[in-house]
């Protein structure tokens, strides 16, 4: 990241020798960070490794390639689009789920300085985030209690969940002020870059179309209850569960699938005020998806 970032014409370190890497170089980069993230922290040697045996150790290493990744993702670098492949960012998702509340503190505080451009996400003039990263706001909703099966075993963070939805909203609020003003730029220079405007920039900075992305997370998750009442892959014939306690899991999933949509959707609908006149928008979209 430094690299590449001292490595960009008109860095103060430009003039160093230093070479940004091949795009081969870091998409094995990326690669190897999503596989310590999908093998739950056993590192690329393998998990034979005396290294990273303990819970802790594998949560320590989990951590890091998730805020590693997180930050090789920073718009102004202009590497994710290209190298986070759709896999990839499934299984950074799956992070802020995590059952270690270490972990889950780290990237949620790392994505909330991301929505927020603060931190090491801080730059002149500031880059908004890939929708991508606004979606994950859907999985950083806290459970009933830690480790709760509805919420995918994640452990609880208290006010980090909170904040974090809180830095949603001011990341919708930026997200929206750069959306007028390059319309407003594509609207003096002609009718043609207006077009151009709506069909590509707008559905990359507009924050209501973080939904799809969200969605298609959710819908991919095992703990996804539907409206039907049944859960993302379960099996209706299935005969050996009791009703009873089948239903209470499909209560405690709806129930969470509910929370998620609101830590999704309250930042989108408050980041207007009073005057919010986006909800027909948003559910117009969701009734097509």
């Amino acid at each position: 990241r430094s690299t590449i970032l001292h490595s960009r014409k008109g860095s103060k370190k430009s003039n160093c020798g230093l070479r940004a890497p091949s795009s081969a170089h870091t998409m094995e980069v990326f690669d190897t960070l999503a596989n310590i993230l999908r093998d739950d922290g056993v590192p690329p040697s393998g998990a034979a490794s005396k290294h990273f045996k303990t819970a802790v150790d594998r949560a320590e290493l989990r951590k890091a390639a998730a805020v590693g990744l997180l930050r090789l993702c920073d718009s102004t670098l202009k590497l994710e689009e290209t190298h986070l492949t759709a896999r990839m960012w499934h299984i950074l998702g799956n992070t802020f789920l995590d059952p270690d509340k270490s972990v889950r503190e780290s990237v949620m505080g790392e994505l909330s300085s991301m929505l927020v451009a603060s931190g090491r996400f801080q730059h002149n003039p500031p880059f908004p985030p890939s929708l991508r990263f606004v979606a994950y706001v859907s999985l950083c909703a806290d459970g009933d209690s830690s480790g709760s099966a509805a919420n995918a075993g994640a452990a609880n963070v208290g006010k980090k969940s909170s904040s974090l939805r809180a830095s949603a909203t001011q990341c919708a609020v930026q997200l929206r002020s750069v959306c007028r003003q390059a319309q407003a730029q594509a609207r003096a220079i002609n009718r043609a870059a207006e077009r151009k405007f709506e069909d590509n920039l707008k559905l990359k900075v507009m924050p209501e179309y973080s939904v799809p992305f969200a969605l298609h997370l959710l819908a991919f998750r095992e703990e996804t209850g539907s409206a039907a009442g049944t859960l993302a892959g379960e099996d209706d014939d299935e005969d050996d569960v009791d009703e009873g306690e089948l239903a209470a899991v499909q209560t405690a999933a709806q129930k969470m699938l509910r929370k998620r949509l609101k830590w999704l959707f309250d930042p989108l609908v408050q980041s207007l005020g009073s005057g919010a006149d986006n909800i027909s928008f948003l559910l117009r979209m969701v009734e097509l998806i």
